[in-house]
């Protein structure tokens, strides 16, 4: 699928403007600093740093630590905390640009105070105030930040939630809330409803998230009115990167080695489109035109007219099915079987950039994040085999499992009613290259200091390119060594874009969301190619001899889904 030019114009837009217009801390300055108890020098959680004669300002945090911004001038502030001496300080000087740091330490006094209005910005990326949400939040949750995602080193959204308490991830893609299978959770993307792309499972694969472009993940564990009522487990909610207060501009770039995959000759793979590194294919594996919504639909020719055409007995009807039958053979990739190649190591990278402007004398919030990631999995020591009980009845049978399991029952005479054989058993190797990248954008307004509309795009495409190989015995093959290969593709992608309002009408609190969400599943040419091979020693040296379909074998098969 290829990449949507709407979303890389919203994605690249936010980071050209930011590149090509001064931000608004060029327009500001900071104050920030720490506050402490003067008598044992602990810090103090929630004192307030406040302007006087305004409600500019902030509180602690949890290390007791300020930050706000302020216009450049020279203001005098008030530090106060309850059941402290409040402190002030005349003659702050706040510089365009820069930031101005002041230690205050504060002593207890029995004092009476009044009503402090502080009106601060929330980094909800941070763990202080997720921390503070949770303490007020109605329904039990659990929430991981972006300073936790960073440092754990999770690649993804499905690997963060491994994190969380309650949780647990299957396939690495696909959570479960308290152990509840996927038709129990839902999960949604800064509030709005995703649609899952596979067939089988109501869940949503997180691993299409990149970490890279993750504000937090919140997972709700009880129902409350304000949420969707189709969950009884819990609810993921997804939340990317929100504007910042200032400019910002983060790269960062990454190298995983893992021994059995990075650097080897010998990876399993096999010949994809040009564009599978960038997680989709290009058409190559497409379903030929030629077959493709094909009405009425060619009949093919039956086993028994190519052995009529074979013995030179036709007609001019198996003639035209034969030939319909080369045309569509010969439409088809010929590549039926993995070869082998050298791999590097994983990568990855990431590139964020965000700041402010003003537009109509009010502030302009703008971001865009791309994120990009190649990874390479490997094994050639992989056994499949295949067991089945000859002779006994279905008791007998229960009976012989039983006893593998907790030990042989001396009144049980069933070591000879039913005897364990091996029908297969194969050596089996497989290769895996994932190709996943991510880009968002994110616009957001203030027309007034109670009111905020944010418009934000998301798009995420995941290809992965699978190879195995698996060689043995099955019990019908009489002794020739049965070879079977599968190679497939998996290209998933999801598109979102969402238009969010806040508005404050005092005592009233108003928010809304509009959202478009697309995602998306497909697996084009899935193949599988089996053959028996017989190895001989006569009179003329070693004949190998290779049979393909029939009983032993399956014809080769190709899926398109």
């Amino acid at each position: 699928m290829p990449f949507n030019r709407s979303v890389g114009l919203i994605v690249v837009l936010p980071t050209l403007l930011l590149l090509l217009t001064n931000p608004a801390k060029a327009q500001t300055g900071t104050l920030a600093g720490i506050i402490v108890d003067g008598e044992n020098g602990e810090t103090l959680i929630g004192a307030t740093a406040v302007i006087a004669g305004t409600t500019t300002g902030g509180a602690t945090n949890l290390n007791g630590r300020y930050e706000f911004v302020a216009e450049p001038g020279t203001y005098t502030l008030v530090f106060s905390y309850v059941g402290f001496s409040s402190v002030t300080v005349e003659d702050v000087v706040v510089a365009e640009g820069e930031i101005t740091r002041l230690e205050i330490e504060l002593f207890t006094e029995a004092l009476s105070y009044g009503e402090v209005y502080v009106t601060a910005s929330v980094l909800e990326g941070s763990e202080a105030g997720l921390l503070r949400d949770r303490a007020k939040a109605v329904a039990v949750s659990d929430a991981i930040s972006a300073e936790s995602i960073s440092r754990s080193g999770s690649s993804d959204a499905a690997a963060a939630m491994a994190k969380v308490t309650g949780a647990s991830v299957v396939g690495g893609r696909y959570v479960y809330i308290r152990g509840l299978g996927d038709r129990y959770a839902s999960t949604t993307l800064n509030g709005s409803t995703l649609p899952s792309a596979d067939p089988d499972r109501k869940a949503f694969q997180l691993d299409l998230f990149p970490a890279a472009l993750l504000e937090n993940i919140i997972t709700l564990k009880t129902f409350t009115p304000d949420k969707p009522g189709d969950f009884s487990g819990g609810l993921v909610d997804v939340s990317t990167k929100a504007f910042p207060e200032s400019f910002t501009l983060q790269v960062s770039a990454s190298m995983t080695y893992d021994d059995q995959a990075s650097r080897i000759d010998n990876f399993l793979t096999y010949t994809g489109s040009d564009t599978d590194w960038l997680g989709y294919d290009n058409g190559l594996r497409a379903l030929p035109e030629v077959i493709e919504n094909k009405d009425p639909i060619v009949q093919l020719p039956r086993e028994s007219d190519m052995r009529d055409l074979r013995r030179g007995t036709t007609n001019l009807i198996r003639t035209a099915r034969a030939d319909s039958l080369n045309t569509f053979s010969r439409a088809f990739n010929n590549v039926m079987s993995p070869s082998f190649a050298s791999t590097p190591v994983n990568h990855s990278f990431s590139a964020a950039a965000g700041g402010r402007l003003t537009l109509f004398g009010r502030p302009l919030g703008l971001t865009g994040s791309l994120t990009y990631g190649r990874s390479y999995s490997y094994y050639d020591d992989g056994v499949f085999s295949q067991w089945r009980l000859i002779g006994g009845d279905v008791a007998s049978i229960e009976n012989l499992f039983s006893t593998t399991y907790f030990g042989p029952d001396p009144d049980l005479d069933i070591i000879t009613k039913a005897d364990p054989k091996e029908v297969e058993s194969f050596k089996n190797i497989q290769g895996r290259d994932e190709a996943t990248w991510g880009g968002s954008g994110t616009i957001a307004f203030q027309p007034s200091d109670n009111h905020e509309l944010v418009f934000t795009a998301l798009r995420t495409q995941s290809g992965v390119s699978q190879s195995t190989l698996l060689s043995g015995f099955r019990d019908q093959t009489g002794g020739a060594t049965f070879v079977t290969r599968a190679l497939d593709y998996e290209e998933r992608a999801l598109q979102s874009f969402q238009f969010r309002g806040e508005h404050g009408f005092a005592p009233i609190q108003i928010e809304w969301k509009v959202s478009l969400a697309q995602n998306s599943q497909e697996e084009p040419d899935l193949r599988f190619f089996s053959s028996t091979q017989n190895i001989r020693d006569g009179a003329r040296g070693i004949d190998t001899t290779y049979s393909l379909g029939g009983g032993n074998a399956p014809p080769p098969q190709r899926y398109f889904r």
